[in-house]
């Protein structure tokens, strides 16, 4: 079975094998050659990766924003305050702070309506929309009513 003289082939078979053993040596190839170029591709991108996310990282401590943010003390004279923070009172200028609840707040930053509603008949409506330049007709289904044209600065995408 394994004698060597048991297997000859024709000087065809012969020919074939050796092509396709040139074939077989030129896809090796290859393959070796897009398994290097991978790897290195790979760990290239993954070093470059690396390097972004760890300068990223360390952006913050080597920034300096140059802003100095006054440290808060106040002042309370009926109380002994504690020894920081009389030391830090008596280095730097103290700033007070009052905070309170106002009941009025809501008053004077509530959100109003920025149009008020009108009421009109269908005649009206269409001929109000003929007037600004906006023709539009009534589609009535069931008991809804719908304009069959983009009417609003919304739908028209003015003012975006």
């Amino acid at each position: 079975m394994n004698d060597p003289n048991d297997n000859r082939l024709t000087p065809q078979g012969e020919a074939r094998r050796d092509a396709m053993l040139g074939e077989l040596v030129g896809i090796m190839a290859q393959t070796r050659h897009a398994r290097r170029v991978r790897r290195r591709v790979i760990g290239t991108v993954g070093c470059m990766g690396l390097l972004l996310v760890v300068g990223r990282l360390a952006m913050p401590l080597f920034t300096h924003s140059g802003e100095v943010r006054p440290q808060i003390v106040e002042h309370l004279p009926d109380r002994e305050a504690p020894a920081t923070v009389k030391t830090i009172a008596q280095t730097r200028p103290a700033i007070t702070l009052r905070v309170q609840t106002d009941p009025s707040i809501v008053d004077r930053y509530r959100a109003f309506p920025t149009g008020a509603t009108v009421r009109m008949d269908d005649a009206t409506l269409i001929e109000t929309l003929a007037a600004i330049h906006r023709p539009a007709g009534l589609i009535r289904f069931d008991d809804r009513v719908a304009l069959s044209a983009p009417v609003t600065d919304a739908e028209l995408g003015i003012g975006q």
